[in-house]
C-alpha cells in the first residue's frame, strides 16, 4: 500500500480499490478459491474496521488510539486525527505471554503491536525538523533517525504518557518525546530501565511542563550505570507546577541500607524544593512501605468551640515515596536532609498501621527531638502492647531526653484497625492519657476517636467519661441515620 497520507474517506476508497484489484487479478485457475474467499473477507473486515475506527474517533472527545494491529497508513491517519483531540493518551506496556487484549478497545498502545509504527511515524514525517534522537524503545530502531514531526502529530496534544515494564529505553529519546509534548498532564514511568544515562545531545534543560498534574517515577533504573538514578535526574531536570502530585522511588539497587536511605532522603529534599516554598508547613505520613508529605494549613487544627467540625485529613497526599524495604525508610527518616530541611517544617504526623511498625528507642528519641513542635498526631491501627512491633502510640506518655514525647502536641486522632475490624481499647487510651497528663504541662486540647461513644451502662462508658475529663474536646464517630452514613459528635 502507499505511504502517502490521505484523508479518511479517500483512505477507505484506497483500501477497497486495493482489495478489488487483487480479486480482479485472481481466477480459479490461478489462485485457490480459499484465498479468494480470504481476500473477500479481508475487504469486508477492513471496511468495517475502518468505519468503526472513524466513528469512534469522531464520537469520542477523548479519542485514543486502538490497540489492534492496523496498517501503518491507517495508524498515521488515526494519529493525525487524534492530534486534534484533547485529551489524548498513550498507555504503553510490555506485552507478556498470555496477556489478553480486548477487541475494539481504545486507549492502549501495546509494544508488540504498534510501537514500531508510531516510532517510524514520529521520526519519519516531512515537516518541522527536530534534533536526531536514538531509539526510544529497544528493538524498534537500531540507529539514530534524522526525521521530523508532522505539524498535526499527536505529541502536540498529548495529555497522558504511561510506560510500564519497558526495558532498554534511551534517555535522549525519552526527553525528546517529552520536549515535544508540552501539554502533558500525567506521566508514569513504572518499572522501566534506561540503557544509558543522559548525554550531551540533550539541550534546553530543564524541561518545563507547565500543565503537569501528576508525575509517577517508580523503580526506574539505569542498565549500564548503577550509580545513576533516573528518578532523581527527571526530578532535577523537569520543571512543573507546585500543585502537581508526585509518586517516587529511588532507582538505584539496594546494596547498602544506609546509602540507599540517604539517597531516598535526598530525593525527599529535592521533591520538597520542587513542590513547596520555604514558608509552607508540612504533614508527614509514615508506614512500613512509604513516607508521604503534603502541605499543612493552620485550618487543620480544630477550633475547641462546641459544634466545630474537623476537615477530612485522609486525602491523597501530594508526595509519596515508596520502597519495599522498611530499613531504608527508617534511615531516610533520620538522614540529615530530613532532619535539617523537612522535619522542622512538619506540624502533623500520621502513623499508618502503627501496630505493625517497629521503632527502636533511638529512632523514637530522634523523632521526639526533631518533632518537638508537632501539633497533630494521627494514629491508625494503634498498637497497645510492647510485645512484638513497637510503634509510636503507646510511647506518647514516655520520657525521652527529659521530656515527654511531642511535648507541644495539641491534637491526637486515633483510628481503629479496619482489617480485621477491631474496636478501640478505651481503657488503654484513658490510662495512657492520664499518664501523659501527669508528665506534661501542655495538655492535649482535642482528641478525635474514630469510634462511637459507648452507651450509658456499657462496659467502656466509665472509660469514655474518664477520657472526656482529661481532654477538653473529644470527638466521637457516630452513625447518622438521617444522612445514611457516619458523622462526628462532640
Amino acid at each position: 500500500m502507499s505511504n502517502v497520507l490521505l484523508p479518511s474517506t479517500a483512505w477507505a476508497a484506497h483500501i477497497k480499490a486495493d482489495r478489488l484489484l487483487h480479486l480482479r487479478r485472481d481466477s480459479p485457475s490461478q489462485e485457490d478459491l480459499r484465498h479468494r474467499a480470504y481476500l473477500a473477507s479481508q475487504l469486508l473486515s477492513d471496511s468495517v474496521a475502518l468505519l468503526d475506527v472513524i466513528h469512534d474517533l469522531r464520537r469520542l472527545a477523548n479519542a485514543h488510539t486502538p490497540i489492534q494491529s492496523l496498517p501503518a497508513e491507517l495508524l498515521h491517519q488515526i494519529f493525525s486525527y487524534v492530534g486534534h483531540a484533547e485529551p489524548a493518551s498513550w498507555h504503553i506496556e510490555a506485552l507478556s505471554v498470555g496477556s489478553i487484549i480486548e477487541e475494539n478497545s481504545l486507549g492502549y498502545l501495546r509494544i508488540g503491536h504498534v510501537c514500531h509504527v508510531w516510532r517510524q511515524i514520529c521520526m519519519g514525517a516531512t515537516s518541522t525538523t527536530i534534533p536526531p534522537t536514538s531509539a526510544l524503545v529497544s528493538g524498534i530502531l537500531s540507529n539514530p533517525i534524522h526525521g521530523a514531526l508532522p505539524s498535526t502529530f499527536i505529541l502536540a496534544g498529548l495529555r497522558t504518557l504511561c510506560m510500564i515494564e519497558i526495558t532498554d529505553l534511551c534517555m535522549d529519546g525519552t526527553m525528546a518525546v517529552l520536549a515535544h509534548a508540552p501539554s502533558l498532564e500525567d506521566i508514569e514511568f513504572n518499572n522501566c530501565t534506561w540503557r544509558t544515562r543522559i548525554t550531551d545531545t540533550v539541550h534546553n534543560l530543564p524541561l518545563t511542563l507547565k500543565n503537569l498534574r501528576s508525575l509517577c517515577l517508580l523503580h526506574c533504573e539505569c542498565q549500564e550505570d548503577a550509580s545513576f538514578d533516573p528518578t532523581s535526574w527527571f526530578m532535577e531536570h523537569i520543571d512543573f507546577p507546585r500543585t502537581a502530585k508526585v509518586r517516587l522511588s529511588h532507582g538505584m539497587p539496594v546494596i547498602d541500607e544506609v546509602v540507599s536511605g540517604h539517597q531516598l532522603g535526598a530525593l525527599h529534599h529535592l521533591a520538597v524544593q520542587k513542590l513547596w516554598t520555604e514558608d509552607k508547613l508540612l504533614k508527614l505520613g509514615f508506614s512500613n512501605i512509604d513516607i508521604t508529605l503534603d502541605v499543612y494549613t493552620h485550618g487543620t487544627v480544630t477550633e475547641t468551640s462546641a459544634g466545630s467540625c474537623i476537615p477530612n485529613e485522609l486525602v491523597t497526599p501530594q508526595a509519596q515515596f515508596v520502597t519495599l524495604f522498611r530499613e531504608i525508610i527508617l534511615v531516610a527518616l533520620i538522614c540529615p536532609e530530613m532532619t535539617m530541611e523537612i522535619l522542622p517544617r512538619v506540624r502533623m504526623l500520621t502513623m499508618t498501621d502503627d501496630r505493625r511498625v517497629t521503632f527502636s528507642d533511638d529512632v523514637v528519641g530522634h523523632l521526639g527531638r526533631s518533632l518537638s513542635h508537632l501539633q497533630i498526631l494521627h494514629i491508625e491501627s494503634p498498637g497497645y502492647h510492647r510485645e512484638g512491633p513497637d510503634g509510636l502510640f503507646h510511647r506518647i506518655a514516655d520520657i525521652f531526653d527529659n521530656a515527654v514525647l511531642f511535648p507541644h502536641l495539641q491534637q491526637l486522632w486515633i483510628s481503629p484497625n479496619l482489617s480485621p475490624r477491631l474496636p478501640l481499647r478505651l481503657d488503654f487510651i484513658a490510662e495512657l492519657l492520664q499518664r501523659r497528663a501527669s508528665r506534661c504541662t501542655a495538655h492535649l486540647q482535642v482528641l478525635r476517636l474514630d469510634a462511637p461513644r459507648p452507651a450509658e451502662g456499657a462496659t467502656d462508658e466509665a472509660h469514655a467519661a474518664a477520657i472526656e475529663e482529661l481532654v477538653p474536646v473529644v470527638i466521637w464517630r457516630v452513625a447518622s441515620e438521617q444522612k445514611g452514613g457516619d458523622g462526628l459528635e462532640l
